[in-house]
């Protein structure tokens, strides 16, 4: 259960993150950032 309750966790905080980075990202240059660095996000 604690791995299940993890995940869910994960799930939230991934879809926060990624709502952070379309933010951002709508405010940089796509060609300065390599695909490494997308990755590391």
């Amino acid at each position: 259960m604690t791995g299940r309750h993890w995940w869910l966790v994960a799930q939230v905080l991934f879809s926060l993150k990624t709502v952070d980075i379309r933010r951002i990202l709508t405010h940089a240059d796509y060609s300065k950032l390599s695909k490494k660095q997308l990755q590391d996000l």
